[in-house]
């Protein structure tokens, strides 16, 4: 790790200062970049928030300025729309799950819910996924009732999906984590709901609409978020330069290791923002709009994957000096390449997705009497 440790007599502790070994050449690195452990994470996180915004989006779509966004409930691409969105959600929330060391056990991550923020963005997240399922079979159908729920589930969905996003935040705001401490990682989290989401909901139903009104105003709720996320990114990189914490480190392996990758990052989202103002401020013809909203949401998505990937990747966690071995990601890359890491006292283990065994589930479930699954149940909500 780039990081050089000086022990301070007075404070009686050490101070983690930078150490430029590996010099300032820019690289790019994007296997290591785009297929990392925490690729899983990626995913979830960013199919989690561009589902959400689009959602939040509809739902709110009563709100003054925002017309021609409640015009899509009406139209014929509104139930295809919510299809996909649920299919996409699906597939981030599976990505996630076989993440896990033993995916059959995803149930213990609500065990902690009264002081974990993990326990709790589970929560927010699952209470979310059930509500918009529950939308999106019921818009299917037009009668009052069927409509009545799905309001209860759009709202409730709403207020859970919320819950969710605030503790994903408050989740990586830990001071264990320097380089994520900062409210940066509030702008990345909230941009990507407003430029995510609008440019998914473009994609899915800009091309079979010829509103000028859908355009500009998904264009300017595009811009919203990319301009939140280009000031989140300027603070945290000016106070991540001079910081005494290993979150000095982590951002000059953004500006070395992966400069490159960060660079396109940055000009992705330079274009991203000054193709969205240019959709805003010059109404195109239709069969142009769709064209040029197919290219916004891929450069905005490749700018969100980049952007992800490197807050994934470079993130070093306090340590003490010494500690050659522990949570060392260039030792355990040497260790995987060289065989090293097949000797289990070496602590590494082999990247691969986990099975989920329905059968240990099913054998819990078996094994487990209905009062005791009660109880359980309580003692979580309850904080027992």
């Amino acid at each position: 790790m780039p990081l050089k440790y000086h022990r301070d007599d007075e404070a009686g502790k050490f101070i983690p200062e930078l150490d430029e070994k590996e010099g300032r050449e820019r690289h790019w690195n994007w296997k290591k970049l785009l297929t990392s452990h925490e690729s899983a994470h990626v995913i979830f996180t960013l199919s989690i928030q561009a589902v959400f915004g689009a959602f939040l989006l509809l739902v709110f779509s009563f709100a003054p300025g925002l017309e021609a966004i409640a015009a899509i409930a009406s139209g014929s691409a509104f139930v295809p729309a919510l299809s996909i969105m649920f299919i996409l959600l699906t597939y981030g929330l599976f990505k996630l799950n076989m993440h896990l060391g033993k995916p059959h056990r995803f149930y213990r991550g609500f065990n902690n819910l009264k002081h974990s923020p993990l326990s709790r963005e589970i929560a927010g997240v699952s209470a979310f996924y059930t509500f918009f399922m529950g939308y999106v079979f019921l818009s299917f159908f037009s009668h009052p009732i069927a409509q009545t729920f799905a309001s209860i589930c759009a709202v409730l969905g709403a207020i859970s999906g919320l819950l969710g996003v605030y503790y994903m935040v408050k989740l990586y705001q830990i001071k264990a984590r320097p380089f994520w401490d900062h409210w940066q990682t509030a702008t990345s989290f909230g941009g990507s709901l407003l430029s995510l989401g609008g440019a998914l909901l473009g994609l899915l139903t800009i091309p079979f609409t010829s509103s000028t009104e859908l355009l500009a105003t998904l264009a300017l709720i595009i811009l919203a978020g990319l301009a939140i996320e280009i000031i989140g990114h300027i603070f945290h990189t000016r106070d991540m330069r001079k910081t005494s914490s290993e979150g000095v480190a982590s951002w000059y392996i953004q500006s070395t290791r992966f400069g490159k990758s960060w660079m396109t990052r940055n000009v992705l989202i330079g274009m991203a923002f000054t193709l969205a103002l240019g959709v805003f401020l010059y109404p195109v013809t239709h069969l142009v709009a769709s064209y040029l909203w197919i290219g916004l949401f891929l450069i905005t998505t490749a700018a969100a994957v980049i952007s992800r990937s490197l807050f994934f990747v470079t993130v070093i966690p306090t340590t003490m000096p010494g500690a050659f071995f522990w949570k060392n990601k260039q030792f355990s890359e040497h260790a995987l390449e060289i065989g090293l890491a097949e000797m289990e006292q070496v602590g590494v283990e082999h990247e691969a997705p986990h099975p989920f065994r329905w059968d240990e589930l099913l054998e819990t479930i078996k094994a487990t009497p209905l009062k005791e699954m009660v109880r359980h149940i309580k003692d979580i909500i309850f904080f027992k």
